[in-house]
């Protein structure tokens, strides 16, 4: 859940409880992560979320909303979107 992401960012990287942190925001750009901080932003979301990460965490993800669908894919909570076609039923779009 993003809500559960945004703690632990905010704990990892000491930021304020108002500070945003939206699906947007760069991991270091914004959040100015050194492969350190995001090596343990990794070690906490592995140990929350029960999932292993892998190398693609510091190889692909670049912002939170990217790494909050890397999560859900590993916990298998992605969510999608159903679209009623007409003449042809519902149909799941995994884009959403």
């Amino acid at each position: 859940e993003m809500n559960q992401l945004q703690s632990l960012i905010r704990e990892n990287f000491r930021l304020a409880k108002d500070y945003p942190v939206t699906s947007e925001t760069r991991l270091t750009e914004d959040l100015d992560a050194d492969s350190f901080q995001l090596i343990m932003l990794a070690v906490d979301i592995e140990q929350r979320f029960a999932i292993d990460l892998h190398d693609k965490f510091l190889d692909e993800i670049r912002t939170v909303g990217a790494l909050q669908d890397l999560i859900d894919d590993l916990t298998g909570e992605r969510r999608c979107t159903v679209i009623d076609m007409p003449g042809i039923g519902p149909i799941v779009d995994p884009r959403s």
